[in-house]
């Protein structure tokens, strides 16, 4: 079985979500550590981690999506060119809105470096 190849943004949230998690547990050692027996605070600090990083995956996304926006308008694609370049299929053109969308985060992944790439072929710099 083939194992894909991360994107350099996906293996940057994967660290941020690494280091998130390895926080709560040493969170939670310390809590075992200080023999606190709150069952009320283990709980908080597990659903602490768990908003916490919906709250890092959910602004992951929105940045995502102004970056990919911006990198279309600067190579000048329109939005069906641009859902062709990441493979997400034919929809009703009419009201697209991307924060409502069901795409996946690989496919986000693939678009945001795709664009980018595109965007240093045609204008010889590192988009920033």
């Amino acid at each position: 079985m083939k194992r894909r190849k991360l994107f350099i943004n996906e293996k940057i949230d994967l660290l941020y979500s690494v280091i998130w998690i390895l926080s709560v547990i040493i969170l939670l050692l310390l809590n075992k550590l200080m023999d606190f027996h709150y069952e009320l605070l283990r709980t908080l600090i597990f659903c602490l981690a768990f908003a916490i990083l919906s709250l890092i995956s959910s602004r992951r996304r929105k940045k995502q999506i102004k970056k990919i926006e911006y990198l279309s308008r600067a190579l000048g694609l329109s939005i069906d060119e641009v859902r062709s370049i990441a493979g997400i299929g034919r929809y009703d053109l009419v009201d697209w809105k991307w924060n409502q969308v069901n795409i996946s985060q690989t496919k986000m992944y693939f678009l945001e470096n795709e664009l980018e790439k595109r965007y240093v072929e045609r204008y010889s710099k590192v988009f920033e």
